[in-house]
């Protein structure tokens, strides 16, 4: 399996997070980080391939 960059859904993202920014500022952000099991890794990259954004885990 190829390595999947960062930069996967980075852009879909950053492009979701203009419009709100634009009618209310910048806001603070609150960086967490999170853990699946090893077992769900491959079915959660999956998701991340085909688009999904979730909550924005980017």
């Amino acid at each position: 399996m190829e390595p999947m960059s960062i930069e996967i859904n980075r852009t879909a993202i950053e492009n979701r997070m203009e419009r709100p920014q634009g009618e209310y500022g910048e806001v603070p952000v609150e960086d967490q980080t999170w853990e699946r099991p090893s077992e769900t890794f491959t079915e959660v990259l999956g998701y991340a391939r085909d688009g999904y954004l979730g909550g924005a885990y980017a």
